[in-house]
């Protein structure tokens, strides 16, 4: 491949985003939480579900990059994306986010029927929110947070497990609490209201009051989650409740990230890119694990 097709091809690999996939890995909450992670043909289903739903994000992210071009072009990042910058037409891009909707929809066909509700509703919600939802002041938030919620139930029905509540809430104020912090950040920026109209509704002060309140109904959540005598019966163990300062220190070292810093508009550039955070995370991973499968191992 001559350098020009590999710069070509490396553009339309980008409108993917395919490291945004990784907000999918919500999806394998239910089989982590239900004791199942030794299971070949609950980890086929869980992966086809993952890939569904990131084929599904992949397609919105192009539909979103054709109707928000101009405006990201205002953005010092998002100005270098294919669409924005120029590198790919509208047409071809179009056509490529059909495809990639298409390939979701037909990989969610070897799922139970069930998984078709939150993904179709998923798809729904995201047409919605690039048209309409991103321009309303907290129903955008609203709009991602519950899109990470059906990323869960997809998961549950994707391998006929009952749902937890808790695990739910905790997954949407987890991420009301991220949608928040980017709006925060995206505040600072030059030319804000230019890239994204909403802004102009925020302010910082009442955004760190949203910040502040998310982030202590998350840690509640978790806690009440981790501590509760359903959940000890469930694993057998009381002993899930240690975790709780694992993310209780990930929440306040996000929030430190955005408010201090001025970090936050990407919070998968902060998992791999903040040390402390990254590893209080895996130290987390490796707590919860241990707890909830030491009697299955």
């Amino acid at each position: 491949m001559t350098a020009s097709g590999t710069a070509v091809f490396m553009a339309y690999l980008r409108l993917l985003r395919p490291h945004q996939w990784v907000k999918n890995g919500f999806i394998f909450l239910p089989l982590v939480f239900s004791q199942n992670l030794g299971s070949s043909e609950l980890w086929y289903k869980s992966v086809f579900a993952f890939l569904a739903f990131s084929f599904i994000s992949s397609g919105i992210y192009i539909i979103n990059d054709l109707r928000d071009r101009e405006e990201d072009r205002f953005h010092p990042e998002k100005s270098l994306r294919p669409l924005a910058s120029g590198k790919v037409r509208p047409a071809p891009a179009a056509a490529q986010a059909f495809i990639v909707l298409l390939a979701g929809l037909l990989l969610a066909g070897v799922l139970p029927a069930l998984v078709y509700l939150p993904l179709l509703a998923y798809l729904a919600l995201q047409v919605l929110y690039t048209f309409l939802f991103k321009r309303l002041v907290i129903l955008d938030a609203l709009a991602i947070a519950v899109g990470f919620v059906l990323r869960v139930v997809a998961g549950a029905l994707a391998i006929t497990v009952p749902m937890s509540s808790w695990l739910l809430l905790c997954t949407f104020f987890l991420a009301l609490f991220l949608a928040f912090c980017k709006r925060r950040n995206e505040l600072g920026l030059i030319d804000s209201g230019a890239h994204r109209r909403v802004l102009e509704e925020y302010s910082e002060k009442f955004l760190d009051q949203l910040i502040t309140t998310s982030a202590a109904i998350t840690i509640l959540c978790y806690a009440l989650y981790a501590s509760s005598p359903v959940t000890a019966e469930k694993f057998h163990t009381p002993w899930l409740v240690l975790t709780v300062p694992f993310v209780a220190y990930g929440v306040y070292r996000y929030q430190f990230l955005v408010l201090v810093r001025n970090r936050g508009g990407n919070p998968v550039g902060i998992l791999f890119g903040d040390r402390p955070f990254a590893l209080n995370f895996a130290l987390w991973m490796a707590a919860a694990f241990a707890i909830v499968y030491w009697e299955v191992l």
